[in-house]
């Protein structure tokens, strides 16, 4: 009777201030609910109890809930029942409030602060970032070798010096790959000179541009030259201008244009042969025209062309010059495979 009559009067007194009191007849709140400090406390259980039901309860009231119950909090005794949309966050028994759309849980401990800042975990289920228009960026910090990495070697990046190894985890280039490289279906080139050609550095394994001192990466060069008024039909000395240390340089065909005395013939039926060929004098690339043994006719001077291929010397290897005597033979053969092949 008395704790009835205490809270009649708690109410009657905060009407005014539309506030209710409870063991309290100053409440200071909407609802205030005070602690009893009796000599009997020690035998009354002190707290406010939520309204308590089965989580099949919950689900089965699953209608009622609207955006009007919002803040709505009640107390989950177990986990019977088919979960629903409102209600698939109820997993335990727990605290739980309703924000107008679903059932969140209130959470009563301190959860264990793991995650990837500063604990080692394991994906439990298939995960994807989505960044819509966002994105995502790792800055780098102290470690030099392998600070982000993908089993180990698998990927690895050290963002100290701005490389990335694969199959490695302390890259030495831009791009370290410690294995085989496939490049599967790409456009065809036409020969642009746009296009350029990858070469291995055999002593880093460094994988570069095939170049030229001068820019060129163009691996092979094909020229023609014209050479008119020549004398007779001999050019003894014609400097391309072409630099041996960048490139070699082959005759792949020529012509001649003014018709040949006909006491170029050495033999019934045999003219002079033409010796056209490139040498290096100097740095430079030179080219050598003649009809051996015969000239023009009434010494006309004549005109030369000739096809050549300029390769340039990154892609290409110079290998040791064979000698060999055939003491007489018209046949031969090498005493092995030239070195270096």
């Amino acid at each position: 009777m008395r704790k009835t009559f205490l809270l009649t009067l708690s109410l009657l007194s905060s009407l005014y201030l539309a506030q209710v009191g409870i063991n309290t007849t100053t409440p200071t709140a909407t609802l205030d609910v005070k602690a009893l400090t009796t000599s009997t406390a020690s035998t009354i259980a002190e707290g406010l109890i939520a309204p308590r039901l089965s989580r099949s309860d919950l689900i089965s009231k699953d209608a009622a809930y609207t955006s009007s119950q919002t803040g709505t909090l009640v107390y989950v005794l177990d986990t019977t029942g088919t979960l629903t949309i409102k209600t698939n966050n109820v997993t335990t028994p727990g605290y739980y409030y309703f924000d107008g759309t679903i059932w969140q849980k209130i959470i009563s401990t301190i959860p264990n602060d793991t995650n990837i800042y500063n604990t080692d975990g394991t994906v439990q289920n298939n995960r994807t970032v989505a960044l819509t228009d966002k994105t995502l960026s790792f800055t780098a910090g102290t470690p030099s070798v392998n600070q982000f990495s993908i089993d180990g070697s698998t990927f690895s990046v050290d963002s100290q010096n701005d490389r990335i190894g694969i199959g490695t985890s302390a890259p030495t280039a831009k791009l370290d790959i410690n294995g085989n490289l496939r490049i599967r279906t790409t456009a065809n080139s036409n020969g642009s000179t746009n296009v350029s050609t990858l070469v291995r550095d055999n002593t880093t394994g460094e994988v570069k541009i095939a170049v030229s001192s001068t820019g060129n990466s163009t691996p092979l060069n094909y020229i023609v030259y014209t050479i008119s008024n020549v004398n007779g039909d001999w050019i003894n000395n014609y400097d391309t201008k072409i630099n041996s240390s960048d490139y070699t340089m082959t005759v792949v065909g020529s012509s001649f244009n003014s018709p040949l005395n006909t006491n170029n013939v050495v033999t019934p039926a045999t003219y002079a042969p033409s010796s056209v060929f490139a040498f290096i004098s100097g740095t430079t690339w030179r080219l050598t025209a003649d009809y051996l043994a015969t000239s023009t006719q009434t010494g006309v001077n004549g005109t030369w062309t000739i096809y050549c291929l300029v390769i340039n010397n990154s892609i290409l290897k110079t290998l040791t010059p064979v000698s060999q005597d055939l003491g007489g033979s018209n046949t031969g053969a090498a005493a092995a495979t030239p070195a270096g092949l």
